[in-house]
């Protein structure tokens, strides 16, 4: 899949011609330098090493204590964007899709999958009588 048209801000496929331009940015902000980097990784990455759930290769994960949420782009679906959850002992094998139209609504869905594990995790740790 090309992934070389995003938008840094919001992943979203993109195209520019030369009238959009308006000028040339002499210090690229810290953020857009993260997401660069993390595009060029998945462009540089081999097929054989890329990750999928079905169709949608994925495109961002959150590590949660055992748990991975994954977010999936699949350009040709209905809903192009998906998240999953899945363990990290099991690579590839995820389930409980979330899909979506927009990347914004997927980041969304992703971070707020892996912050009720967190939470989850958090008030099972306060609650335990071990402790």
């Amino acid at each position: 899949m090309e992934r070389r048209n995003q938008q840094l801000n919001t992943g979203e496929h993109t195209r520019f011609e030369r009238y959009d331009v308006l000028g040339v940015v002499k210090e690229v902000p810290e953020w857009a330098q993260k997401r660069l980097e993390r595009i060029l990784a998945e462009i540089e990455k081999p097929a054989e090493t890329k990750e999928y759930a079905g169709s949608y290769e994925i495109i961002d994960r959150i590590e949660v204590g055992q748990k991975v949420f994954a977010l999936g782009h699949c350009e040709k679906a209905v809903n192009p964007y998906g998240t999953w959850q899945g363990y990290k002992n099991r690579h590839g094998d995820f389930d409980l899709g979330h899909y979506h139209n927009t990347h914004e609504e997927a980041m969304a869905d992703l971070r707020d999958r892996a912050a009720k594990e967190q939470a989850r995790l958090d008030h099972h740790k306060r609650s335990d009588p071990a402790r």
